[in-house]
Parts: C-alpha cells; structure tokens; sequence
C-alpha cells in the first residue's frame, strides 16, 4: 500500500508541475466512426453525441476503447450507419461531498435500443443530478434514453445488461478501490485543492497516460 501511495503521490506531482505549463489547454469532442465510408454518403451518417459522464461501452457488440473514460474532459461523438442499433451505456464520475474527500459513482450497465434515421444527430441522455445523493441513488437505479437533438424525441429502449447484474470482479474492484481512497487521505486533500480547471487538465493527462 505505502508502494502504491508514492506512486501515486509521485504522478500527482508530476501532474501538478507540468499542468502549470499548460494551462492554455482546452476541451474538446472525441470522435469515434462506426460505419463503412464508402458505403454511407456523409449526409446519411447518424451523429450520437455522447456527456463526460457517460461511458459508451459498445456499440453493436462493437467495442469502442472508452472503458477509462472516467478519466476523460471530453464529450464523445460516435458517428454510425442508419438503421437499427444497440448501445451498451454506465455512468461514472466523480462528487465532492466536502473539503477534503470526493467520491467515484459508477453504474450498472445498460443496454439501449434505437432506429436511427439518416443524417439525424442524437443524445445520450439521463436525469439531471443536482448533489451527491443524487447521483448515489442513480449509481444504484440508472436510467438513460437517447433523443434526437433537435425536437428532443426520445427514440430507445433501455434494459440492464444480464451480466452486470451479478459481476462479482466489479464488486471486487469497488471494494478495492473504496480501501485505497480511505488509506490516501492526503492524495485526496491535494485533489480538493485544485481549481475546476486543474482537475479537468489531470483527468485529461491520466487519460493520454493509460493510452501509452
């Protein structure tokens, strides 16, 4: 544990030094392309633009390498192929509940289903979180929908997913997790310390780390 806390303490640092260089940084969309150029004229491709704090998992059993973007400042645009699809959907992100600690929710997963119409552009939507117990009662009872951007039409199904239901490695990772955050009191202090824009730049950098 005190191995993991100077490794951890030593990147924070790191972070803290190079991010005062950079500062100028800004936010940006992620775009992730679903469907064959050649065969989708650019005014058919559906757009499906996608929060920080909600992770795509897959599309059509398609895996779209967004499984840490908890990490991410970005909204995600996945651009695909008119017609009917399946999008497998969690929450994650992170709370402060007060001065000096901050708390990680993460749902279950959930399947939605939709039609998407040629040269649509749709959102992945869930009910507004406006605190802490907000979101830790959503971790527990998800609920999303896609809509259409411009007249607000809900177009999916949604369901959680059979496997998620009982995922005893998930359950062990959160355990896990939750003792590392009580043991890092001070990574968390310096953590609440940053401005809002300093976390996005460290979210942002930890991001371009786990990719190399």
């Amino acid at each position: 544990m005190r191995i993991y806390k100077m490794k951890w303490l030593l990147i924070f640092g790191s972070f803290l030094a190079i991010e005062l260089l950079f500062l100028s940084a800004c936010q940006g969309t992620k775009t992730v392309r679903l469907h064959d150029t050649d065969e989708v004229r650019e005014d058919a491709v559906v757009r499906v633009r996608v929060p920080i704090d909600i992770l795509v998992l897959d599309v059509d059993g398609r895996d779209v390498g967004d499984f840490f973007s908890y990490l991410s400042s970005y909204e995600k645009e996945i651009q695909i192929a008119p017609g009917d699809h399946e999008m497998t959907v969690r929450y994650s992100d992170f709370w402060d509940y007060d001065d000096n600690h901050f708390e990680k929710f993460r749902s279950g997963r959930i399947v939605l289903n939709f039609r998407a119409e040629a040269g649509r552009t749709y959102r992945v939507m869930h009910p507004k979180l406006k605190n802490i117990r907000e979101a830790a009662k959503f971790e527990k009872n998800p609920e999303f929908w896609i809509e259409e951007e411009v007249d607000q039409t809900r177009v999916s199904t949604s369901r959680a997913e059979e496997s998620d239901k009982v995922d005893e490695d998930a359950l062990a990772a959160d355990a896990k997790e939750s003792s590392i955050k009580e043991d890092d009191e001070t990574l968390e202090k310096d953590w609440d310390k940053l401005s809002g824009e300093e976390k996005k730049k460290f979210r942002e950098w930890m991001e371009k780390r786990e990719s190399e």
